[in-house]
Parts: structure tokens; sequence; C-alpha cells
């Protein structure tokens, strides 16, 4: 494996999934950031990465859901990508950029709570997993195809 880069991708067709904010009286609890990713593919030289940060201050608590194409620069050869994915993902500055998209809109979800939520500007440790399919996922693919 060769040194992990922090430009293994470009961030691009940024989109919001899901957005949440409700009031909160109670214990403020740490900020949770994971991500999931897809299944590499042989045609394509991006993957889509879903984001999520969530979190609960003494006042409100949040979940926003974010999601973006991670497209490969070159810069890796493709086999050591692949190999070591979660790896480059996690260096990257594409997911520091989805991490920065996600707060953004933490701040837009938490501010008619009249919350004074201190989401930090450096992301927190994430969870980094694969996106996994059903089996029903997959039996309703082929009902589609055909």
């Amino acid at each position: 494996m060769s040194e992990i880069t922090t430009k293994a991708f470009m961030y691009g067709d940024p989109k919001v999934f899901s957005l949440e904010g409700h009031d909160h009286s109670g214990e403020a609890h740490e900020i949770v950031w994971t991500c999931a990713y897809s299944p590499p593919d042989d045609d394509d030289d991006f993957r889509a990465i879903i984001g999520t940060l969530h979190g609960a201050t003494s006042d409100a608590s949040f979940t926003v859901s974010v999601g973006a194409l991670f497209v490969e620069t070159g810069v890796v050869e493709r086999s050591d990508l692949d190999a070591n994915y979660e790896q480059y993902l996690e260096a990257s500055e594409a997911l520091e950029t989805l991490y920065s998209h996600a707060r953004l809109l933490c701040r837009s979800v938490l501010a008619p709570l009249n919350s004074d939520a201190d989401i930090p500007l450096e992301p927190p440790s994430i969870a980094i997993e694969p996106i996994t399919y059903s089996d029903t996922d997959d039996a309703k693919d082929s009902e589609d195809d055909s």
C-alpha cells in the first residue's frame, strides 16, 4: 500500500437526504459522524457516499444525512484504492467537505430552535462501512428490470 493521500477523490453532485431538528431538554450527548459507501463498479470511477451527522445538545437534537459522488482522481492506483478504500476515504478532503456540508445544514436546522449548539469545525472520529443491500432489494431490482 502506498502512502495514504488526502486527494484520492473529487467531491461532486452533493445531495441532502434528510434534515431533522427537535427541541430537546436533557443531557447533551456526543456528536456522531457516520459514513457509508457504495460497492465498486468496474465500469465507473466513482462511488456514492452517504454521511450522517447526529447529536444532541442540552436544548436540541439533530440528524442530517447528506450524500455525494466521490470520483477517483487517479492519484492512487485502482487496485490499491479498492483494497484500502476505507483508509483513503477517511483521510480524504472530499469526506471533510461532506462533513462541512452536513455541519452547515445542522446549523440551519438548529437555528429556528434557538439552539446554541457548538458543532465542531473538525469532523469527529467517523464510523465507515459499506452500504449493504438486502435480498429484497435485489429481488425488487430484478422485477423492475423485467
